[in-house]
């Protein structure tokens, strides 16, 4: 068996510096989420204001719009998704009805900000504490890296359900990594079912949140390990089905599916690519774009030596961890609960959800809609998962200190990345596309 660390595991951090640190990085966060918060005009952010439309009609009418294929119906065209961040967003809506419009705009935002950012931190650093118990540094890196991804700064500082389906997808993954590396537990089968179950009233694409879940159990039962758990599964599923089935069941009885969908005016892939011929150009679109929107909103980096050195750096940082994992091969494991294979076991369930989630970002893309092809976004719902196959990629060709040493480079080019980002949507995109508009305010027009 190859032994995991190639040198001593470094001392552990005391509590309070750790403490201090994850302090540190939760102010720069909610710093940044405020920052993109104010610098974004209302509105603005993708499909914000079709976002606001839904959380408006069930403020004001509390109950379910009629959905129509085309346009949405009553709820607008987002209108397709699921209730659950809606919902919660129209109680904060409500309770906001003596301010102007622009400020219960702004609330709504920075409750999202709170909502979604504080909970990833907690989870992120959960969830890599537990992957990297004697090596603080690396799983406090780890958490930095998710958090501070120019993408996960977008998608937790507007109106949208996208950040809370990254929170609970990734509150999945975590508690399947514990299903597959601790002891059962029925509270933590109870908590996986309502992950996955509020996951999936939350998002279509975040019912991949019972994809780890899965590979969890397989992973037991290939070690002879799930038996005497099968109560303990049967719990996780029941509860995500009694929490999320009832909006799927009640789209099939009123319009005849599960899955509603408002029509894509463009068409899919497939209906362009057949009309112009151009199958190869499609096919480009969709690797580049999902490639290159995974990690930062298109058009937020000035073009130029900042957008090429932040894509290269990314792209190193990938094809290292491949080389990584690709060339040094493990041995048999003998220990179950050795750290190695608990990393291992959490690659595994990372791929898993990285997989179902690119699977469904281009399907729908070939087969319903062509604006999928920045499908990016829907990558961030595993992206700690990503972070956490790239730090065990590289930690089987780097020593611990030039793993942590890579990865402050990685949370620094973030920052960077960040801030250039904040100054050309104040100073290009904001006079390009709402010339004219003043913080807090609504753009004009």
């Amino acid at each position: 068996m190859t032994s995991e660390p190639r040198t001593a595991a470094e001392p552990a951090t005391t509590d309070g510096s750790g403490r201090l640190a994850l302090i540190a990085l939760g102010a720069l966060f909610l710093a940044l989420l405020i920052l993109f918060s104010i610098i974004q005009p209302l509105g603005r952010t993708p499909d914000e204001a079709a976002h606001m439309q839904y959380v408006r009609f069930l403020a004001e009418h509390r109950r379910l719009p009629i959905f129509a294929l085309i346009g949405g119906g009553e709820g607008g065209y987002e209108a397709q998704h699921p209730p659950l961040y809606y919902a919660l967003a129209a109680v904060v809506h409500a309770a906001t009805g003596g301010l102007d419009e622009r400020w219960r705009w702004h609330v709504l935002r920075w409750w999202t900000a709170l909502l979604v950012g504080g909970g990833a931190l907690l989870v992120c650093r959960a969830f890599f504490r537990h992957l990297w118990p004697d090596a603080p540094r690396v799983a406090f890196l780890g958490t930095a890296a998710t958090v501070l991804m120019p993408l996960t700064i977008l998608y937790a500082g507007y109106i949208n359900p996208d950040g809370l389906a990254f929170l609970l997808v990734t509150v999945a993954l975590y508690l399947s990594l514990l299903t597959v590396t601790e002891e059962p537990s029925t509270a933590r089968a109870v908590l996986l079912g309502l992950s996955i179950g509020a996951a999936a009233l939350t998002k279509l694409s975040a019912a991949v949140a019972v994809v780890p879940a899965i590979g969890a159990w397989v992973l037991l039962a290939r070690r002879g390990r799930l038996r005497g758990r099968f109560g303990d599964v049967a719990l996780s599923l029941g509860i995500a089905f009694a929490v999320s089935a009832w909006w799927y069941i009640r789209n099939l009885i009123y319009y005849g599916t599960p899955f509603i969908h408002t029509a894509a005016p463009y068409g899919s892939a497939l209906d362009n690519a057949f009309a112009s011929g151009r199958f190869g150009f499609f096919a480009w679109l969709a690797a580049r774009e999902t490639y290159l929107s995974t990690w930062i909103q298109r058009g937020w980096l000035p073009a130029g030596p900042a957008e090429w050195c932040f894509y290269g750096f990314i792209t190193v940082l990938l094809v290292g961890a491949l080389v990584g994992w690709g060339v040094r091969k493990a041995d048999d494991i003998h220990e179950d609960d050795s750290l190695s294979e608990r990393r291992r076991r959490g690659a595994v369930l990372s791929l898993l959800t990285l997989v179902a989630v690119v699977a469904g970002q281009q399907s729908a893309f070939w087969l319903s809609d062509v604006e999928f092809n920045a499908g990016g976004r829907y990558a961030l719902i595993a992206m700690a998962g990503i972070t956490h196959m790239t730090m065990g990629g590289w930690s089987r060709l780097l020593s611990r200190r030039a793993l942590v040493i890579l990865f402050a480079c990685l949370g620094v080019v973030l920052v960077v990345a960040n801030l250039l980002s904040a100054w050309q949507i104040l100073y290009v995109l904001n006079p390009r596309y709402a010339p004219g508009w003043q913080l807090f305010h609504f753009p004009p027009g």
